[in-house]
């Protein structure tokens, strides 16, 4: 009896997954499956044809889980070996970018260590998430290992804000003080920086309160901390005003506003900047920002607006345009149930979505690998959508 139940069970997940990838294909979209632990070249071979085509990569990440390492190691390594990737974009800060970038080019395997315990300890997207430090420890010692190998300079570029910790903010302002000598020119500042790192939490108005006095004591050493940073002002100046835009939208969520479209903005003029049109990147953000379209109609309190992703965004800009895929993440365990970045929503609603979005998409299915999922049935809709916020 036991064995019946068994099989009876068996046979009914195949048949929901396969009745799930036959719907999706009824609304013409690209269904793919490859299993995340296999070091097969084959498993992806299916793309060789794909990725001929295009040079920004952006797939969805899911952030209430820990970091899949073995998927996100997977897909950049058949990047490197098909198409020479070049940047590893990240939906986080600038100073992100910055200090992996140290350790990609040092080795410095301290440094990074010290860096990711701070920032993941303190808050990523608002959370704390300590159990990432390890995941994300290994992926960028894999990345400095494929750098050494195939004789890259894969870089990782921050494009994102703080979005509501902003205390590893002034863990990085503290270390990049004293690593470029700026704790003489301004001590009273440094002063500041050191007793607001210290505490447990930083508030916005502090944060407010240090940057406007930075601001006004940095007019007359402008000069000197050219002269003392040289090439290096360029990252100085994008951390400091990556906080002051972080401050600036904690504003707009004071007025009672979710300042969605504020966030990709900045983020479409971030990459930009720093990946250029012919550079091959691969991007891994939540799900709202990957839409390769310009989103539906997004009502918060009063306010309706369309719903602008950055992907959009870049995708518009005309040494971009046609050069941009987007890769969805499909999570089904039972028929008429999928998510794209960890949001779950009906095969009917997916259609809707589908039909004012158009995506240009190719869909993984990780249904095997990434494990049961709970309640499935909490998830409504397209939550990106109805919240606006998409992290």
């Amino acid at each position: 009896m036991k064995k019946l139940f068994l099989l009876f069970t068996l046979v009914f997940i195949l048949t929901a997954k396969i009745n799930a990838q036959d719907d999706l294909k009824e609304y013409g979209i690209k269904v793919y499956t490859f299993d995340k632990d296999s070091n097969d070249p084959a498993s992806m071979a299916y793309l060789d044809d794909i990725v001929s085509d295009y040079n920004h990569f952006f797939m969805d990440e899911y952030h209430s889980k820990s970091m899949d390492g073995n998927m996100k190691k997977k897909f950049v390594r058949y990047l490197v070996e098909n198409k020479q990737l070049d940047k590893i974009v990240m939906e986080d800060p600038y100073a992100y970018g910055y200090w992996v970038n140290q350790y990609l080019q040092s080795g410095d395997t301290v440094l990074l260590k010290n860096f990711l315990e701070n920032y993941y300890s303190f808050g990523r997207h608002g959370k704390n998430r300590p159990e990432q430090i390890p995941d994300y420890y290994d992926f960028f010692k894999f990345v400095y290992k494929l750098n050494k190998k195939h004789n890259l300079n894969i870089e990782v570029a921050g494009i994102d804000l703080s979005i509501t910790v902003i205390k590893p903010d002034f863990w990085t302002l503290k270390r990049f003080f004293e690593d470029h000598e700026l704790t003489s020119i301004f001590p009273k500042d440094y002063k500041r920086i050191l007793k607001l790192e210290s505490k447990k939490k930083v508030s916005h108005g502090q944060a407010k309160r240090w940057l406007k006095k930075f601001n006004k004591n940095r007019i007359s050493k402008e000069n000197v901390l050219k002269n003392k940073l040289r090439d290096d002002l360029i990252h100085f100046d994008n951390i400091v005003s990556n906080l002051s835009d972080a401050l600036k939208m904690h504003t707009l969520r004071s007025y009672f506003f979710h300042p969605t479209g504020y966030r990709d903005s900045l983020m479409h003029i971030r990459y930009i900047q720093q990946v250029k049109p012919n550079e091959v990147a691969f991007s891994q953000f939540g799900g709202g920002h990957m839409l390769l379209s310009m989103g539906p109609k997004v009502k918060e309190y009063s306010n309706s607006y369309e719903f602008k992703s950055f992907t959009s965004l870049v995708n518009k800009e005309s040494e971009y345009a046609g050069k941009c895929l987007s890769i969805h993440l499909v999570y089904g365990e039972k028929e008429y149930s999928f998510a794209s970045g960890g949001y779950f929503f009906s095969a009917e609603e997916y259609n809707e979505f589908k039909s004012k979005t158009n995506y240009q998409e190719v869909l993984l299915d990780f249904s095997d690998s990434i494990g049961p999922y709970s309640n499935i049935s909490e998830y409504y809709q397209i939550a990106i959508f109805l919240n606006g916020r998409g992290y």
